[in-house]
Formats: C-alpha cells, sequence, structure tokens
C-alpha cells in the first residue's frame, strides 16, 4: 500500500480498520503503555499528594525547593534576555473584558499580517467562550489597527497587542508576565491560530482535555525526535500550573529565529521539564492510533484525525501538502462538513 493510500481512509474504512486484529493489538498495545505510565503516577504518595498539591499550591512549592533531590529547570544564560523582559514596555491593552479571575482561562496566540481575523479564528474563540473559558487573545499583528472581529466575540475577550518575537510560546509568556494571576486558574489553555476550524462542536474534545488523567493534556503527540505532546492545543491543569519548573520554563522563553528551534526547545522541553517533574503528560489522540512512526500525527494523519472527532484541519498540513493531498483535503471537508464552505475558501487560501 503506497503512503497516499494509507491517508485516504474514509469514516467507514476507518470503522472496518477497527475490527480488524492488527488494530486491536495497536490499541492493546497503547494501552498497555498507558496503563505503565499510570502505574508511575498512581502509587500512593501521588495519589494522595495531588490534591495536597492543588490546595496548598504555595506550600508545595516552597517544601519542593527545599528538597534538593528534586528536578530544577534552570534557564541557559548563554539564551539571552527572555521575550517578556524584551517587549514587556511595548505590550499593550486594546481590550479587557475577559473575567481573569474565572476557573477556566486561555490564552490565544496569534500572527498576521492584517488586522481583520479570520473566519476560523473567530469560530475558534467563539467556541472557546462558549465552554466557559476566559479568553486573551495575545496578537502580534503586523497592522497597527485595532483588530476587526465580531463585537460580541471582543466585548468577552482581553486583547493583548505585542511585537513579534517569540512565536506561540513567547505570545502565552507574555500574557503570564501581564496577568500572573491566571497561574492559579483550575484550567489553562494555550492555543493559537494555527488550525482551520472549528468544522463541529468542539465541546467534546474540550471534554475529553478536562476529563484526561493528565496534568498537561494535548490534543496530538509525538515520537520523533523524542517523545513529546504537540503545543497547538494544550491544556495545563492545576498540578502543572502551580510547578515552578513548568512556571519557570515558560517565563524564560526566548526568541529564536526558526520555528523547528522552538520546537526543539520548547515543544519538547515542556514535555521533559513536566515529566521530570513528576507531572503527568499526554494526549487524548496517541499517535500511535493516527499514523505509522517517524510520521508527525497532526500533518500526516489529519484525516484520521478528523475521523475520530477533532473538527480542525493544521494550516500547516495544507502548506506542505501537494496539490492533490490539498484537493483531496477540501473535497474531504466538501463531503463531511457540507454547511462549512468558509473552511475549502480558507484552504485555497492557504495553499497558494
Amino acid at each position: 500500500m503506497s503512503s497516499d493510500e494509507k491517508e485516504n481512509f474514509t469514516s467507514e474504512d476507518l470503522i472496518r480498520l477497527k475490527q480488524l486484529p492488527e488494530f486491536r493489538e495497536m490499541k492493546m498495545r497503547a494501552e498497555a503503555a498507558e496503563a505503565k505510565l499510570r502505574r508511575i503516577y498512581n502509587t500512593p504518595f501521588w495519589k494522595f499528594s495531588k490534591p495536597l498539591r492543588k490546595t496548598y499550591a504555595r506550600v508545595s512549592q516552597y517544601l519542593t525547593s527545599k528538597n534538593e533531590n528534586n528536578y530544577v529547570f534552570k534557564p541557559d544564560p548563554r539564551d539571552g534576555q527572555p521575550v517578556i523582559e524584551l517587549v514587556r514596555s511595548q505590550v499593550s491593552i486594546e481590550s479587557n473584558n475577559a473575567n481573569l479571575n474565572h476557573e477556566s482561562i486561555a490564552i490565544v496566540a496569534h500572527f498576521s499580517k492584517s488586522n481583520l481575523l479570520s473566519k476560523s479564528l473567530t469560530s475558534y474563540l467563539s467556541a472557546i467562550l462558549k465552554n466557559k473559558y476566559s479568553v486573551i487573545l495575545v496578537s502580534a499583528c503586523e497592522s497597527e489597527n485595532e483588530l476587526v472581529l465580531d463585537q460580541e466575540i471582543k466585548s468577552q475577550i482581553t486583547i493583548l497587542r505585542k511585537p513579534n518575537l517569540g512565536y506561540d510560546f513567547g505570545s502565552w509568556a507574555v500574557a503570564i508576565d501581564k496577568f500572573p494571576d491566571i497561574l492559579f486558574a483550575e484550567k489553562l489553555l494555550l492555543t493559537n491560530d494555527s488550525l482551520i476550524g472549528p468544522l463541529d462542536d468542539f465541546s467534546e474534545v474540550v471534554k475529553e482535555l478536562e476529563n484526561s488523567k493528565f496534568d498537561i493534556a494535548g490534543i496530538t503527540d509525538n515520537s520523533q525526535l523524542q517523545y513529546h505532546v504537540q503545543s497547538y492545543v494544550l491544556l495545563f491543569k492545576q498540578p502543572a500550573l502551580s510547578n515552578l519548573n513548568v512556571q519557570n520554563l515558560l517565563k524564560s522563553v526566548v526568541h529564536l529565529e526558526l520555528k523547528n528551534e522552538v520546537i526543539l526547545k520548547y515543544e519538547l522541553g515542556l514535555t521533559r521539564t513536566a515529566q521530570l517533574s513528576g507531572l503527568f503528560v499526554g494526549a487524548i489522540f496517541p499517535w500511535n492510533l493516527i499514523v505509522q512512526p517517524g510520521k508527525n500525527p497532526s500533518l500526516a494523519g489529519w484525516k484520521r484525525l478528523m475521523d475520530l472527532g477533532f473538527p480542525f484541519l493544521k494550516r500547516e498540513a495544507v502548506r506542505l501538502g501537494s496539490f492533490s493531498e490539498v484537493n483531496e483535503m477540501s473535497k474531504y471537508i466538501s463531503f463531511k462538513y457540507p454547511n462549512n464552505s468558509w473552511a475549502v475558501n480558507e484552504i485555497k487560501e492557504v495553499a497558494k
């Protein structure tokens, strides 16, 4: 079977695939791996200390800092000045309507040349709001004009404007630096504008993230280079938010010129730091149920992800796709989501 054929599963094909012994065996392997992780983190100490760390976060941090045997994240001074220090004086509040004392907060990183927000981003913001998250949009838009978006959405969110430094991690760091009490929320959703969608209800995905056993939950994980959770959607729960190592990593983000450098240092680095800190990290759609080893599930597995209930398409999958692959994406979305013709138009724009 060619690599193209592997990606051309319909919903009916996926149902049949699930009945195959090979699929059941693969699922059993994934469940066994997850069970192994659960055994590690389900020790009596972990189970009994988790609520204590949540309730007494500050006390737990103090005790942790006194135990020199614990892992301590230390930024490399050779990396230079953190983004938050470089841009702090240039960060402005364009609107401040979000309730930042809410138990669930989302920070959305945005970049564009135009001040007109895409249909995908406005729909995504609306979907996050409907799931009862207070939203901070951190925009590195090149236009100096105010962002143009639906007034009903704008009246409910906070908008920060910043220079285009630090990619997504830099934007998230800026919001945390501006509003440090965010770290005391029950849940913090970090995401960006790299997605086309939502093309369907986003609520089920949010519930899966919230109800997962992970302290940091993502949509997909990845086995490339080393195991890590991909950072286009990340849900941090209080044990992760109150962890000093995670906090220090987010605050120490520096500007790197190449996106691949950011992935290596911060996407992989976040998973590594969290795991070394005793946090449970994982994805609601494990890579080995989506793609073959060595492939990126958010790109090569776009169709299977959507078949499994993820109502988005990564823009990068469109940019990197061949003409035939992009055409397949458009046809797939037109067939599965006939009322979302705007998404097909966005695919065409990204593919130009």
